[in-house]
């Protein structure tokens, strides 16, 4: 998902590039810059940021509560369900979700290993969305 993204940046990005200048001025033996153009670079990178967090959200909410499992998750045989019912989960709980594997990977991924070492093999963002993988054949 990333690809595509870096792809668009770069697109993006490009345009703004030859409207950035420098100057150098020198002063006693002394260099100083001055650079002027950087504010539609900026604005680039700032819509691409909002861009990069939205699109993998709106991805992995709509297919967890979906189709239970997103592609990767599909092409694993991996689908995210409900702790108590066993069935796909709400979109609510999708964004729950969601949160959770963000504030799990912010934490130096610590709450994402915390499933290889969790009784019943849930992450912090599986607690958090009462949810659970499992493998179908």
């Amino acid at each position: 998902m990333f690809i595509p993204l870096g792809i668009i940046i770069g697109i993006a990005i490009a345009p703004t590039l030859p409207g950035i200048s420098c100057t150098s001025v020198s002063n006693d033996g002394f260099q100083s810059a001055t650079c002027t153009g950087f504010g539609r670079l900026f604005a680039a990178l700032g819509i691409w940021s909002l861009v990069a967090f939205i699109v993998p959200a709106v991805y992995a909410v709509v297919l967890w509560s979906w189709q239970g499992q997103t592609l990767g998750q599909k092409l694993l045989g991996l689908h995210v369900v409900d702790t108590r019912t066993g069935t796909t989960i709400s979109i609510g709980r999708a964004v729950i979700r969601y949160i959770g594997v963000i504030v799990s990977a912010w934490v130096l991924y610590i709450g994402l290993i915390w499933a290889a070492f969790d009784a019943q093999k849930q992450g912090w963002h599986d607690k958090m969305a009462s949810t659970f993988v499992v493998q179908r054949i």
